[in-house]
C-alpha cells in the first residue's frame, strides 16, 4: 500500500474553513500528509500545521471562487507527484472527522476506487440539481437519462483509492467536462455519475459502498439521526461525516465542541 494522503481543493477567503478541517483530522490521532489546492493568495492568513502543505496554482484556477470548476485540473497536475500513494481526495468545507479515516479505508479493496452513494432515498429522480448535471453530459438522451431515474445519487465529495486509478478517472472527468460550454457549480458530480454509467474502464476500476457506511457518511437534512456525537453504525464509529453542514443540530454541536467530535460528547460536557 501506499503512503495514505489527503488531497483537498480549498479556495476560501475565510482561513478558518482550512484550519477547522485540519484541527478535525489531526484531532483524530492522523498524520497523514495533508494537500491544500489553492489559488496564489487565497489562504491568507493560514499558517500549516506539521505534515501539511499549500499548493497554488496560478495557471489553473481563475478566480478563488472556483473550486467547483477548476479542482479537477489542479489534481490532475498533483497525482504527477503522487506516485506510490493511497488517496482521499475530500470536500473541506462541509466535512469532520470522527475517527482517523486512514483505520477504515485502509480495509477496502486496494486496487479500487471507492465512492459512497448519499442516503437511499435521494434517487436522481427526486433531485432536480442532479438530473440537470447528468442532463448535461448525456445531451438530453432520453434513454440515457431514463436509465438513471432509478438509481441513487454518488457523491463526489470523497473518493478513495490509488494514484493510478485517480489519474484514469480525474483526466476522464477533465477531458469530458471540457465538452461543456459553461460549468455549473456541482456538475462534477454528474460527471462523475456519467462516467460510471457509460465509461466501462470507469466503471471496472470503481467500487460503490451502500448508504450508510462505517467509513463515510453523507448527511442530510431529512435523514434522521441523532443529534449528537459521536454518530454510530451498529457499534462502529463512523470515521467522516460529510455535508454535515446540512444538519443544523450536529454542525451547532461540533462549533461548540470547537470541532474536535472525537471523544465521547458526555465526556466533554
Amino acid at each position: 500500500m501506499g503512503a495514505f494522503t489527503v488531497v483537498t481543493a480549498a479556495l476560501y477567503r475565510d482561513s478558518a474553513v482550512v484550519k477547522r478541517f485540519e484541527k478535525s483530522l489531526r484531532a483524530t490521532g492522523s498524520t497523514a500528509r495533508l494537500i491544500y489546492l489553492t489559488a496564489p493568495g487565497a489562504l491568507q492568513g493560514y499558517l500549516p500545521g506539521p505534515g501539511t502543505e499549500v499548493r497554488e496554482f496560478q495557471d489553473v484556477f481563475s478566480s478563488s471562487q472556483a473550486v467547483c470548476e477548476d479542482r479537477h485540473r489542479a489534481l490532475i497536475q498533483v497525482l504527477k507527484d503522487l506516485d506510490d500513494c493511497d488517496i482521499l481526495w475530500i470536500d473541506c468545507a462541509d466535512t469532520l472527522f470522527q475517527e482517523d479515516p486512514e483505520i477504515k479505508l485502509r480495509n477496502l479493496s486496494s486496487d479500487k476506487l471507492h465512492v459512497w452513494e448519499e442516503p437511499s432515498h435521494t434517487k436522481m429522480k427526486n433531485s432536480n440539481p442532479n438530473m440537470r448535471w447528468f442532463s448535461i453530459f448525456a445531451k438530453d438522451n432520453k434513454e440515457e437519462i431514463r436509465k438513471v431515474f432509478g438509481k441513487t445519487i454518488l457523491c463526489a465529495g470523497v473518493v478513495y483509492g490509488p494514484a493510478e486509478h485517480f489519474r484514469t478517472l480525474v483526466k476522464k472527468m477533465c477531458d469530458t467536462l471540457d465538452t461543456v460550454e459553461r460549468f455549473i457549480t456541482g456538475m462534477d458530480q454528474g460527471c462523475l455519475m456519467w462516467l460510471m454509467q457509460t465509461d466501462n474502464e470507469v466503471h471496472n476500476i470503481t467500487e460503490v459502498h451502500r448508504y450508510p457506511s462505517p467509513c463515510v457518511m453523507h448527511l442530510d437534512h431529512v435523514g434522521k439521526v441523532d443529534d449528537s456525537f459521536p454518530l454510530m453504525l451498529g457499534d462502529s464509529r463512523i470515521a467522516i461525516l460529510h455535508q454535515i453542514n446540512r444538519h443544523s443540530e450536529l454542525w451547532t454541536l461540533a462549533e461548540m465542541l470547537d470541532w474536535d467530535i472525537t471523544a465521547d460528547v458526555v465526556s466533554v460536557w
